[in-house]
């Protein structure tokens, strides 16, 4: 439990400031690696966050938390009486791993591409036409500053930016008059806002790395068309997927160190775990119980990755929550101006939803 006494009077500043203390701090060893932390937001609301490592789940394991949670406390018929404190687990079997060359194939031209561009001169890899890695960046890509570290004073930084119910309805109905999906509507006004915040005339494109579930992918309108469908190409295939060549790395760590001081491999991250359906029709059901109005997701600045990332989470018929996370000097600007920039960011994304049509 938390206490934030100025929460009563700004609650998105109280849950900001929650996420911020929460995203870097570390998970004792002797215990598995999640906690719950609950912020009081007034008499009868509270914020509960689900941290957790990025080993034992992933974004829809927390909307997966939230949902289950949910429907323990509205079974639950009088919280005054005794309640075990004792909670037994059921005993499951760990699954088989999903990074295997049956679940993940790789084909040896995607293989050594990337492998033999590591060993050329960087003449030779143009012209041949060779990708030096798994992200078309070139010299033109926006990545932030180049990949670094310093246990002293590496920090995550937070915005949290709420986009209204109202402009999420039509920003779904337009992205689906267009064919499109509506991260990859979000997709292009991300890097509308960055094209926007960023004056440096070097700078000619944008590079995403947008999570796709793969538990079972111009005018703005035709770029996000063609994300839809990219998006969806690459979910429904398991062939040649870049998480699969991980198991060829004899060693991540060292892989991972051998980073620092390299051009970081995209320009930004937009992960959505979607809208949760948590059926609390207010006409028809659970009247007076125990409901959900916002959900937020947030992630730790990537050290090693993309230089910012948009966190995208909502309820069924609320408003959207998104949060801008990246690593302190992560940005390529001072670190006095971050904050500065990603407002710009937030305001340009606000905007931009209110002129879809």
């Amino acid at each position: 439990m938390v206490d934030d006494p100025a929460a009563v009077n700004d609650q998105m500043a109280a849950i900001e400031r929650l996420l911020s203390q929460q995203l870097d701090l570390p998970f004792t060893r002797a215990i598995p690696p999640w906690r719950i932390v609950v912020l009081p937001l007034g008499p009868r609301q509270c914020f509960v966050a689900f941290a957790f490592s990025h080993m034992i789940g992933d974004g829809p394991t927390g909307t997966a938390f939230h949902r289950t949670f949910l429907e323990a406390c509205r079974s639950i018929p009088d919280l005054q009486s005794s309640v075990s404190q004792m909670i037994r687990t059921p005993v499951r079997p760990l699954p088989p791993p999903f990074d295997t060359p049956e679940r993940l194939p790789i084909s040896w031209s995607f293989l050594l591409a990337p492998l033999i561009a590591s060993m050329l001169p960087h003449f030779i890899v143009k012209l041949l036409g060779l990708p030096l890695g798994a992200s078309p960046v070139d010299e033109g890509t926006w990545t932030g500053s180049p990949i670094a570290y310093d246990p002293r004073t590496s920090h995550s930084k937070i915005k949290l930016c709420e986009i209204e119910a109202a402009l999420l309805k039509n920003a779904l109905y337009v992205s689906r008059k267009h064919d499109a999906k509506f991260t990859s509507t979000l997709q292009q006004l991300v890097t509308r806002a960055l094209s926007k915040a960023i004056t440096n005339p070097d700078i000619t494109n944008f590079v995403s790395q947008t999570t796709i579930n793969m538990r079972r992918s111009i005018e703005e309108w035709e770029a996000a068309r063609s994300s839809t469908q990219a998006f969806a190409t690459r979910a429904s295939s398991l062939q040649d997927q870049v998480v699969g060549l991980l198991r060829y790395l004899p060693s991540i760590r060292k892989w991972t160190l051998a980073k620092i001081g390299q051009q970081r491999d995209s320009s930004y991250e937009i992960s959505n775990v979607g809208a949760m359906d948590i059926g609390q029709d207010k006409s028809t059901g659970h009247m007076g119980q125990a409901s959900i109005t916002k959900m937020v997701f947030a992630q730790p600045g990537h050290i090693a990755g993309n230089p910012i990332a948009f966190n995208i989470a909502s309820v069924k018929g609320g408003s959207l929550m998104c949060t801008v996370t990246w690593s302190a000097g992560a940005l390529g600007i001072t670190e006095n101006d971050e904050e500065w920039f990603v407002d710009q960011l937030c305001s340009s994304l606000r905007e931009g939803m209110k002129t879809l049509e």
